[in-house]
């Protein structure tokens, strides 16, 4: 898993974690940036959580991250949770 908002790299794919209060985004286990910011990772399947506390308590989402783009960022929405 890799996770970067260095160089633009064609490889890895965009996302954004929303989430009415700035958390922590973990990704696989690692912290990889926060809420409401584009984090780049490898395209596949990640799991993503939040660190706490937050309204969404330890829940863990489970989504596959491809064919995103800059414009086009895949959104995770933790608001709900």
């Amino acid at each position: 898993m890799l996770a970067s908002t260095e160089k633009e790299d064609p490889t890895l794919e965009y996302v954004i974690v929303e989430h009415v209060d700035q958390r922590k985004v973990w990704v696989d286990g690692i912290i990889v940036g926060e809420t409401n910011t584009t984090i780049r990772l490898e395209a596949g399947a990640h799991e993503f959580s939040l660190e706490p506390p937050s309204k969404s308590g330890s829940k863990t989402m489970l989504k596959i991250v491809k064919g995103t783009s800059a414009m086009n960022p895949i959104r995770i929405n933790f608001d709900d949770a």
